[in-house]
């Protein structure tokens, strides 16, 4: 793997380690030292500093590495343990998210866009912006302000009740805990793929911390949280740069898990949040009310 342009990779999807393995060499979880986990933050923070300042240009696995001060090959694996991505997943996440608030904010073109943020080919970036987003660009750029409102006062006035229990298969028990002065409704779903993407496996609305009971795909999961924004501008609540959130994970497959799910404002390691947050919460609210959107993906 050398050019990580349009978000290309020759890595599977990455999965989510303990942050106390150490590079090349696999510790028990507590026994890697502060001192040498704090010095690997501050290598992937660097590398990612670098994607951020630099995302539309095809940055490469060694210009990375050479902004974190490691060999190729311990960046790939730390930065995956630190994160739970690869460095090109990182980096196409970084690409997806100016796109959405290029999208929100200008009036580029879908082609202006693609280009301005790192992609050659229009096709391969409307593909990966739905995929990730949950929706193609032109649909997040031309839905109908009113129903984003609706949407997230629904949310925020009317939260639906918990959601129902299981049947006889194995559920996820979240736990979510946030800080004595957030408050509100939280969003709450179990993703395929460490870092959310598209639409969920399984979601709910929750008022705010308490425990949430989800049921368990067949396959293993992640857990997903992010405080629903306030309502105001829906850009926000599309972009999601600043809200609270947490995650946990892998869980399952085929096993009954009890997990905490703290929710803390995002830090600069966190990936993006691509998913297009009012178009999922217009799913769940759905289920109790009368119908607040049109289709997902039109």
């Amino acid at each position: 793997m050398h050019m990580l342009s349009d978000g290309h990779v020759a890595d599977a999807e990455g999965t989510m380690f303990d942050a106390s393995v150490a590079v090349g060499v696999a510790l028990p979880a507590g026994e890697c030292r502060a001192p040498t986990l704090a010095s690997r933050r501050q290598a992937v923070e660097r590398a990612i500093r670098l994607m951020r300042e630099r995302y539309p240009d095809p940055l490469s696995l060694d210009d990375m590495a050479r902004a974190a001060f490691f060999s190729r090959y311990h960046f790939n694996r730390m930065f995956r343990h630190l994160t739970g991505l690869p460095p090109g997943r990182f980096l196409a996440a970084i690409r997806l998210e100016a796109a959405k608030r290029l999208l929100l904010t200008t009036r580029f073109s879908i082609t202006a866009v693609c280009f301005e943020v790192g992609y050659a080919s229009v096709g391969t970036f409307t593909s990966h912006f739905t995929e990730y987003v949950g929706i193609p660009p032109h649909r997040l750029r031309h839905v109908p302000r009113e129903m984003l409102e609706r949407v997230l006062e629904l949310a925020w006035r009317r939260p639906p009740a918990a959601p129902r229990e299981p049947g006889s298969g194995p559920a996820a028990t979240l736990r979510l805990a946030a800080p004595a002065d957030s408050s509100g409704p939280v969003f709450v779903g179990l993703f395929a793929t460490p870092v959310p993407r598209g639409r969920p496996l399984a979601c709910a609305v929750a008022e705010g911390p308490g425990d949430v009971s989800l049921p368990l795909p067949e396959g293993g999961c992640w857990a997903f949280a992010v405080r629903i924004p306030v309502c105001g501008d829906p850009a926000t609540a599309l972009l999601c740069e600043s809200a609270p959130r947490g995650r946990a994970g892998p869980l399952g497959p085929g096993r009954a898990a009890a997990v905490e799910l703290a929710l803390r404002p995002p830090e600069l390691m966190d990936p993006p949040v691509l998913i297009a947050l009012p178009f999922l919460l217009a799913d769940r609210l759905e289920e109790g009310h009368a119908p607040v959107s049109a289709p997902l993906v039109a």
